[in-house]
């Protein structure tokens, strides 16, 4: 991250100053993909011990990754328009979202399928039309 080329749109830092902003926005990069990996190690043991609260870190982590690549898309359609090749990009990174979008809504659904397991059943002990007097 000290140096290189970073002009080329497929470049993860596109655009990014060498002097500055590469280094700081490389380094929150770096850390949220190691809080990923490690939310990714909980979802897995989650989904085996069947407790939901652990599937929560992903779940919000990888949706964060999936607004960043919608807003990321927008913003090179919006600046680079001209150029085709970047229609092209956009359209392959926004079918990456698309892939993204569903491995969520598997997760999801299966939090969903813990949520309704473990909700618990409350049954009252007296007819519901039962008027209690003082």
């Amino acid at each position: 991250m000290t140096g290189g080329d970073s002009t080329q749109l497929y470049n993860p830092l596109f655009e990014a100053d060498v002097r500055y902003s590469m280094q700081v926005v490389g380094g929150i990069m770096l850390a949220y993909f190691c809080i990923l990996i490690l939310s990714a190690v909980l979802l897995v043991f989650g989904l085996n011990v069947m407790i939901r609260g652990l599937m929560l870190p992903w779940m919000i982590l990888f949706g964060t990754a999936i607004a960043f690549q919608l807003i990321y898309g927008l913003w090179l359609l919006g600046g680079y328009y001209i150029y085709i090749d970047t229609v092209l990009y956009t359209l392959i990174l926004w079918c990456w979202m698309a892939y993204n979008i569903y491995c969520w809504l598997v997760v999801y659904s299966q939090y969903s399928v813990f949520m309704e397991l473990q909700s618990a059943n409350i049954e009252l002990l007296w007819p519901s039309g039962f008027l209690m007097l003082d």
